[in-house]
């Protein structure tokens, strides 16, 4: 269950990167 939790939280920090421009 916690590698679950883990997983959501690494797309949701992939989906804020992706999202960030790059310079």
């Amino acid at each position: 269950m916690k590698q679950a939790i883990s997983t959501r939280n690494q797309l949701k920090e992939w989906n804020l990167f992706a999202r960030t421009p790059r310079q």
